[in-house]
Protein backbone atom coordinates (compact mmCIF):
# COMPACT_ATOMS: atom_id res chain seq x y z
CA UNK A 1 0.00 0.00 0.00
CA UNK A 2 1.52 3.34 -0.99
CA UNK A 3 1.82 6.35 1.26
CA UNK A 4 -0.18 9.07 -0.42
CA UNK A 5 1.46 12.25 -1.77
CA UNK A 6 -1.83 13.37 -3.35
CA UNK A 7 -3.81 16.22 -1.78
CA UNK A 8 -7.60 15.85 -1.96
CA UNK A 9 -7.39 12.28 -3.37
CA UNK A 10 -11.17 11.72 -3.44
CA UNK A 11 -12.16 15.20 -4.65
CA UNK A 12 -14.11 15.79 -1.43
CA UNK A 13 -12.72 19.33 -1.48
CA UNK A 14 -13.87 19.92 -5.05
CA UNK A 15 -10.96 21.05 -7.24
CA UNK A 16 -8.76 21.96 -4.25
CA UNK A 17 -5.16 21.17 -5.40
CA UNK A 18 -6.42 19.95 -8.82
CA UNK A 19 -6.79 21.92 -12.06
CA UNK A 20 -8.01 21.12 -15.59
CA UNK A 21 -5.48 20.70 -18.37
CA UNK A 22 -4.45 23.65 -20.53
CA UNK A 23 -4.37 23.88 -24.30
CA UNK A 24 -3.84 22.05 -26.57
CA UNK A 25 -6.19 19.89 -24.53
CA UNK A 26 -9.45 21.61 -23.77
CA UNK A 27 -10.87 19.94 -20.68
CA UNK A 28 -14.43 20.06 -19.55
CA UNK A 29 -14.15 18.72 -16.03
CA UNK A 30 -16.31 19.06 -12.97
CA UNK A 31 -16.62 17.54 -9.55
CA UNK A 32 -19.81 15.54 -9.17
CA UNK A 33 -21.48 13.72 -6.35
CA UNK A 34 -23.43 10.50 -6.22
CA UNK A 35 -22.13 7.03 -6.93
CA UNK A 36 -18.52 7.79 -5.97
CA UNK A 37 -15.92 5.09 -5.43
CA UNK A 38 -14.86 6.63 -2.10
CA UNK A 39 -16.62 9.38 -0.17
CA UNK A 40 -19.26 11.46 -1.92
CA UNK A 41 -17.34 13.22 -4.71
CA UNK A 42 -15.47 12.31 -7.92
CA UNK A 43 -14.16 14.21 -10.93
CA UNK A 44 -15.68 13.84 -14.40
CA UNK A 45 -13.71 14.47 -17.58
CA UNK A 46 -15.98 14.96 -20.60
CA UNK A 47 -14.60 14.60 -24.13
CA UNK A 48 -16.17 15.43 -27.48
CA UNK A 49 -15.20 14.89 -31.14
CA UNK A 50 -13.82 18.45 -31.21
CA UNK A 51 -11.87 17.95 -27.94
CA UNK A 52 -11.26 14.18 -27.57
CA UNK A 53 -8.56 14.57 -24.88
CA UNK A 54 -9.13 15.78 -21.32
CA UNK A 55 -6.92 15.98 -18.24
CA UNK A 56 -6.97 17.03 -14.61
CA UNK A 57 -3.64 17.72 -12.94
CA UNK A 58 -1.97 18.22 -9.58
CA UNK A 59 1.49 19.64 -8.96
CA UNK A 60 3.61 17.52 -6.61
CA UNK A 61 6.70 18.70 -4.75
CA UNK A 62 9.60 17.02 -2.96
CA UNK A 63 9.10 13.61 -4.56
CA UNK A 64 11.83 11.08 -3.77
CA UNK A 65 13.54 10.53 -7.13
CA UNK A 66 15.39 7.46 -5.88
CA UNK A 67 12.50 5.13 -4.99
CA UNK A 68 9.57 3.71 -6.98
CA UNK A 69 6.12 5.22 -6.44
CA UNK A 70 2.94 3.19 -6.76
CA UNK A 71 -0.28 4.50 -8.29
CA UNK A 72 -3.83 3.33 -7.79
CA UNK A 73 -6.71 5.43 -9.11
CA UNK A 74 -10.28 4.25 -9.67
CA UNK A 75 -12.09 5.17 -12.87
CA UNK A 76 -15.40 4.51 -14.54
CA UNK A 77 -16.68 5.15 -18.07
CA UNK A 78 -20.30 6.27 -17.88
CA UNK A 79 -22.83 5.52 -20.59
CA UNK A 80 -21.76 7.78 -23.48
CA UNK A 81 -23.93 10.17 -25.41
CA UNK A 82 -23.95 9.02 -29.04
CA UNK A 83 -21.56 6.64 -30.78
CA UNK A 84 -18.26 6.29 -28.95
CA UNK A 85 -15.47 3.86 -29.82
CA UNK A 86 -14.13 3.56 -26.29
CA UNK A 87 -11.73 5.63 -24.22
CA UNK A 88 -8.12 5.31 -23.17
CA UNK A 89 -7.72 6.08 -19.48
CA UNK A 90 -4.23 6.90 -18.27
CA UNK A 91 -2.12 8.51 -15.58
CA UNK A 92 1.09 10.40 -16.27
CA UNK A 93 3.87 11.91 -14.21
CA UNK A 94 5.06 14.82 -16.32
CA UNK A 95 5.38 13.31 -19.80
CA UNK A 96 5.99 9.80 -18.41
CA UNK A 97 3.13 7.32 -18.54
CA UNK A 98 2.49 5.51 -15.26
CA UNK A 99 -0.42 3.36 -16.45
CA UNK A 100 -2.96 3.17 -19.28
CA UNK A 101 -6.01 1.07 -20.17
CA UNK A 102 -8.44 0.99 -23.10
CA UNK A 103 -12.05 0.88 -21.92
CA UNK A 104 -14.61 -0.07 -24.54
CA UNK A 105 -17.87 0.06 -22.62
CA UNK A 106 -19.46 1.67 -19.58
CA UNK A 107 -19.27 -0.25 -16.33
CA UNK A 108 -18.47 -0.24 -12.64
CA UNK A 109 -15.51 1.40 -10.94
CA UNK A 110 -12.20 -0.30 -11.80
CA UNK A 111 -8.60 0.32 -10.70
CA UNK A 112 -5.82 1.72 -12.84
CA UNK A 113 -2.47 0.79 -11.31
CA UNK A 114 1.17 1.34 -12.13
CA UNK A 115 4.61 2.14 -10.81
CA UNK A 116 7.23 4.76 -11.66
CA UNK A 117 10.38 6.23 -10.13
CA UNK A 118 9.99 10.00 -10.41
CA UNK A 119 12.67 11.38 -12.75
CA UNK A 120 12.54 14.74 -10.92
CA UNK A 121 11.56 15.95 -7.45
CA UNK A 122 8.87 18.44 -8.57
CA UNK A 123 6.43 17.13 -11.17
CA UNK A 124 2.79 17.17 -12.22
CA UNK A 125 0.56 14.12 -12.07
CA UNK A 126 -2.20 13.99 -14.69
CA UNK A 127 -5.32 11.87 -15.04
CA UNK A 128 -6.17 11.66 -18.72
CA UNK A 129 -9.11 10.49 -20.84
CA UNK A 130 -8.92 10.14 -24.63
CA UNK A 131 -12.14 8.99 -26.31
CA UNK A 132 -12.69 7.91 -29.91
CA UNK A 133 -15.88 8.85 -31.71
CA UNK A 134 -17.76 7.48 -34.69
CA UNK A 135 -19.77 9.52 -37.17
CA UNK A 136 -22.69 11.44 -35.76
CA UNK A 137 -22.15 15.13 -35.27
CA UNK A 138 -21.28 17.32 -32.35
CA UNK A 139 -23.77 15.86 -29.85
CA UNK A 140 -21.37 13.06 -28.92
CA UNK A 141 -19.72 12.99 -25.51
CA UNK A 142 -17.60 10.52 -23.55
CA UNK A 143 -17.41 10.86 -19.78
CA UNK A 144 -14.75 9.27 -17.59
CA UNK A 145 -14.99 9.53 -13.79
CA UNK A 146 -11.91 9.40 -11.53
CA UNK A 147 -11.83 8.90 -7.75
CA UNK A 148 -9.53 7.82 -4.88
CA UNK A 149 -6.10 8.72 -6.28
CA UNK A 150 -3.27 7.07 -4.32
CA UNK A 151 0.31 7.84 -5.36
CA UNK A 152 3.43 7.48 -3.26
CA UNK A 153 6.25 5.19 -2.15
CA UNK A 154 5.44 2.03 -0.22
CA UNK A 155 4.78 2.65 3.47
CA UNK A 156 5.03 -0.80 4.97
Amino acid sequence: MPCNDINNPSFEGGFDFWYPGANPYYTTAWVGSGDAYAGDQFVTIATTPEYPIGTVNQDLYWLDDEVPYELTVHFRLVEPFGLINGCTVSALLGEHEIASLVVEEAGDWAPLTGEITPPERNMTISLKAVCGFGEGGSELQGQVLFDEVLFGPRCD
